[in-house]
């Protein structure tokens, strides 16, 4: 006859099976936060890997943009010496806007190379007192050409108290270049870019907020801002777009216009790196570039720039 179990050694029993659980228990998290970190580690190195294989392809790509640029340079350089016949004047501003777009080219290219040598480098800015009614003038007969193709009128509007600012003029010019590239990608033939200056105050800075207008506003910083009329920008795009390689389409852009497919087609497309210099460079101005959109009704990029300092009396 078998009889009833020792009460110890059950006590015993059960403690040791509550022991094994527990350790099976443990050992579960274990495994797969091992499982998840090996995960990572691969992922951080495909990471490096694809980053360097894109930093190589743009060493590549700007190498090879150089000896172009430096060809064409060299024979706008001697058409302006007028050696082989007398230039008309509206031949000789054809040939000098040929040289200035080769040597904002050039610049460009430079600071692909030295994004590509240290992506989270700020890009050191040399900032001076300066007219952005002259840079916008200067960047509008850069593009007249391109403006002439897109017939796309670009209305530009600078407050009397945001003329002058502070900034990096050969820096901002790209900045301003790319936003208005931007917006004639994306507006559609016989439509309007606008493009505005006006002073804001510190708490205000790249707010679409009204009343921060006017000299009551205690203004110090200038906001400049870029807006088209095209498909607009999708919700969860809005801050990617400023992400290095990335590409995004329009949130309208499957049923936008022919004539809008056709401006993005005669300005092309970059390699997604245009915003994200942007951002760095109005940043290394101390301001900070944004977005503001609505699906079907446009993007307004805007970016602050310092304001100019008083002069003394």
């Amino acid at each position: 006859m078998r009889g009833d179990a020792d009460p110890e050694s059950s006590a015993r029993a059960a403690e040791a099976a509550a022991v094994d659980a527990d350790a099976t228990a443990a050992v579960a998290p274990a495994a797969e936060l091992a499982r998840v970190r090996e995960e990572l580690v691969a992922l951080r190195a495909r990471h490096t890997a694809l980053v360097g294989e894109q930093t190589d392809l743009l060493a590549v790509v700007c190498h090879e943009l150089r000896t172009p640029i430096t060809v064409i340079t060299g024979f706008a350089r001697l058409l302006a010496s007028e050696r082989f016949g007398e230039l008309n004047p509206k031949q000789a501003h054809f040939v000098d806007e040929c040289r200035k777009a080769c040597a904002r080219l050039d610049a460009f290219v430079e600071d692909l190379l030295r994004a590509a040598r240290d992506e989270r480098a700020a890009d050191a800015c040399a900032l001076e007192d300066a007219s952005l009614v002259a840079l916008f003038r200067d960047v509008l007969t850069y593009l007249e050409p391109v403006l002439a193709d897109a017939r796309v009128a670009v209305a530009l509007r600078v407050d009397p108290d945001a003329e002058w600012a502070r900034f990096d003029r050969a820096r901002l010019e790209q900045v301003v270049v790319n936003l208005l590239g931007n917006a004639l990608r994306h507006a559609g033939e016989g439509g309007e870019v606008r493009v505005r200056a006006r002073r804001v105050a510190a708490d205000c800075a790249a707010a679409d907020v009204a009343d921060c207008e006017g000299p009551s506003a205690a203004p110090h910083a200038i906001e400049v801002s870029v807006e088209d009329d095209g498909p607009g920008v999708a919700p969860e795009d809005r801050e990617r777009i400023f992400e290095p390689w990335v590409r995004v389409g329009g949130s309208a852009a499957a049923s936008a216009p022919a004539e809008r497919t056709a401006a993005r087609e005669r300005t092309g497309r970059g390699l997604g790196l245009g915003l994200a210099i942007c951002r760095r460079i109005v940043e290394g101005h101390g301001g900070r570039l944004a977005l503001r959109s609505e699906p079907g009704a446009g993007a307004c990029f805007t970016f602050t720039l310092p304001a100019a300092l008083p002069k003394e009396p």
